[in-house]
């Protein structure tokens, strides 16, 4: 029985910081495409299956993100390409 539960600890201990990495991957990559001024304004949010989301505190910085999905989207498919989308939320990211 302990040893199953170790695995299984193990396992998930595991997935999280393959999942943190790849977080953390995909946030430099947005943040080498979004200029400097505005990087302070966005946070990656949640990572879906074939969806990233990019919080924004501010629609100004949301509409200058927007106009850069494009390229936001091919360099984070340099290393997941699996996602297809860059959803772009209004929130304050300063919780």
């Amino acid at each position: 029985m302990a040893t199953h539960i170790k695995h299984l600890i193990g396992k998930f201990l595991n997935q999280y910081k393959q999942n943190t990495n790849i977080k953390q991957e995909i946030t430099r990559r947005v943040y080498a495409v979004i200029n400097k001024k505005l990087q302070p304004h966005v946070k990656i949010g949640k990572l879906y299956k074939d969806k990233v989301v990019l919080y924004v505190d501010c629609s100004v910085v949301g509409y200058e993100v927007n106009l850069l999905k494009e390229k936001i989207l091919e360099e984070v498919n340099k290393i997941h390409p699996n996602i297809k989308t860059v959803i772009i939320k209004t929130k304050s990211i300063y919780e």
